[in-house]
């Protein structure tokens, strides 16, 4: 919007009343002088027409013809010679003239002043002369013999002169005018010039104000009006810094006590900045830099959720919460966010706030008692199912021969003393859930010959159930230092996968070897084979390929899960080759000489039972 300035807002109204009331009186007196002058010329002519008809019609003059018209013209130019006298016949032919010769002059009976003469009447009118060229002012006079008009008798007058007076009058005027606005102009500037200094005054102290320096206070000046403006700014400003220093306290207060608790909260206002943040947000968030107030929101908030959430709160001006895992390091946080607009006094959006609580011991609570019986029910069903077989062939009418049945035995009490470690794992689990005591790998210097014959004869029964034959392929001198359990945990389920996936007929191989210093098993079968689509989450917690052969399997969604747990807390890798028709091939690799110190094998382990995928 264009300002303008109080001195040009006085003075340009002043200016224009000014011109326009000297404009409005030369007007009018121009008009006047014209019409006064014209009716006194109309008024001369007039009478100087009726004195030569009267003369045209004394004895002097015995006819009204051209010799008599001529001595008319002639008497009229000595009479008064600045009036020009012109005698017009009826048919408007000019039978003398004044000033001008007659023979040379047109009709004139289109005239306006002769037409009303010809016709009985006074005629008048001013207009420039085609004979002089200069304004004329004409009046015409009809010439009567008894009832008929024979003719009209014209006198006329220019008014040059008058013309001339008229323009110097105009030009006094107009210096008139100038005179007047100049002296408007400058008893404008003077007032403009005692309003300013005070305005100039409280604008300053207005500034002041709005820099927070609520202590001035302006003088009242003289003028009773913009003084009581001036008061009001001084209460205005007094009842600001009462205002302001109590809000100050309250900010305090409110800051202090945002900054002490143990959720975090972060404010934005509708342009995505940074309004506020307490530690705790910066800490839940990972935030490795100091943020600042007005920062944009994409800069402090790393997290992509976390982001959406906010702005959805500012944009769609609604409530929403949710969740991430935010990783710092090799730490893991789970935390959760509510975001809420914020609105101003008139209800409008100005802003959005979240608050953010730590829920990672919730969480990891939570997921430990959800997976439990999924994970329980997996890890018994194996060794539950082996020593049930042994048991029941043992128990059989024809039962084998008592070397076989001690050979059953014995797989069945390593089956038990196998459930005796579960459940001493389990118990475990509960004292980690309870943060009592970290769990830890039995290390042990073992066979890998052992814990391959092992897993082959635990899985023995189910092969046979379903035709398929078990091969291994171990040399008998590999050892290592690992957690045999773990590890024949883990072949147990490689086996059992591939088991279930082979079509009847067929032949599942266990490979081990020596490879790079480490220990390397292959699980090879003949089944139908995966997508390469697959492969990258074949070790994910749940996840299966085929959901509904799975469920008729009893599966889970954790057997491989399991495998890459135990893997890595070995800290070993795990992988699969496979194509569609060409059957699977699943291996891990553990280190010979057991986990490296350090690498968080015992966290591992623990994981490995608390969240096995």
């Amino acid at each position: 919007m264009r300002r303008t300035p109080i001195a040009w807002t006085l003075v340009a109204p002043l200016l224009v009343a000014a011109a326009v009331t000297g404009t409005a009186v030369g007007t009018w007196a121009e008009r006047a002088v014209r019409n006064f002058h014209l009716r006194q010329t109309e008024e001369r002519l007039r009478v100087e027409n009726r004195f030569l008809q009267t003369l045209l019609q004394s004895d002097r003059f015995d006819a009204f013809d051209e010799r008599a018209a001529a001595e008319l013209a002639r008497l009229a130019r000595a009479i008064s010679p600045d009036t020009r006298v012109t005698v017009i016949a009826a048919s408007g032919r000019v039978l003398a003239d004044s000033a001008a010769a007659a023979s040379r002059m047109m009709l004139r009976h289109g005239r306006p002043e002769v037409a009303a003469a010809l016709e009985g009447r006074e005629g008048r009118d001013v207009r420039h002369s085609d004979t002089t060229g200069l304004p004329t002012v004409y009046l015409a006079l009809p010439l009567r013999r008894g009832e008929a008009v024979v003719g009209a008798l014209r006198t006329a007058v220019a008014v040059d002169r008058m013309e001339a007076a008229i323009a110097a009058l105009r030009r006094r005027m107009l210096a008139a005018t100038a005179g007047a606005a100049a002296l408007v102009a400058a008893v404008a500037l003077l007032l403009a010039a005692r309003i300013l200094r005070p305005m100039a005054a409280m604008t300053d102290a207005a500034r002041r104000f709005a820099a927070g320096r609520l202590d001035h206070r302006v003088a009242p000046p003289p003028i009773r009006e913009i003084a009581e403006v001036a008061e009001a700014m001084n209460q205005m400003a007094s009842e600001l810094d009462v205002r302001m220093r109590a809000l100050e306290t309250q900010q305090r207060e409110v800051e202090t006590l945002l900054q002490s608790l143990s959720e975090g909260v972060l404010a934005i206002d509708a342009q995505e900045r940074l309004l506020f943040a307490n530690g705790r947000a910066a800490e839940l968030l990972a935030a490795g830099t100091q943020w600042r107030r007005g920062q944009d929101l994409r800069a402090c908030v790393r997290v992509v959720p976390f982001q959406e959430l906010l702005l959805s709160a500012l944009r769609e001006r609604r409530t929403a919460e949710t969740s991430a895992t935010i990783r710092d390091g090799e730490s893991e946080r789970f935390v959760h966010g509510r975001a809420a607009p914020l609105q101003d006094a008139d209800g409008r959006v100005r802003g959005a706030v979240m608050v953010f609580n730590d829920l990672t011991n919730l969480h990891r609570l939570m997921t430990l008692r959800r997976e439990f019986v999924a994970n329980v029910s997996h890890e018994l069903k194996t060794p539950l199912t082996s020593i049930r077989g042994f048991l029941e062939t043992v128990l059989d009418p024809r039962p084998p021969s008592a070397e076989e049945q001690r050979r059953f035995l014995g797989i069945a009490l390593r089956q038990t003393q196998r459930l005796q470690t579960l459940v001493d794992d389990l118990l475990q689990l509960s004292r980690v859930e309870q943060m009592a005591e970290a769990v830890t790998l039995r290390v042990a210097e073992v066979s890998a010959a052992d814990i391959t014959t092992d897993a082959v004869e635990v899985c023995g029964q189910l092969a046979a159930e379903r035709s398929v034959s078990l091969r291994a392929d171990v040399p008998p001198d590999v050892l290592l230092r690992a957690d045999p359990d773990l590890l024949g945990r883990a072949l147990v389920n490689l086996l059992d996968n591939a088991i279930k996936h082979s079509p009847p007929g067929e032949e599942v191989l266990v490979q081990c070897g020596l490879v790079g210093g480490r220990v390397r098993w292959r699980v090879v079968d003949h089944g139908p084979g995966i997508e390469a689509r697959h492969l990258p989450r074949l070790f994910e917690r749940f996840y299966r390929v085929d959901k509904s052969r799975s469920r008729r399997e009893g599966g889970t969604g954790l057997g491989l899960a399991i495998v890459k747990h135990i893997v890595a807390a070995h800290g070993g890798e795990v992988g699969v080759e496979s194509e569609p028709g060409r059957g699977s091939r699943f291996w891990f690799a553990v280190p010979q000489n057991g986990p490296v110190a350090g690498n968080g094998h015992g966290r591992a382990a623990a994981n490995r039972k608390q969240t096995p995928c």
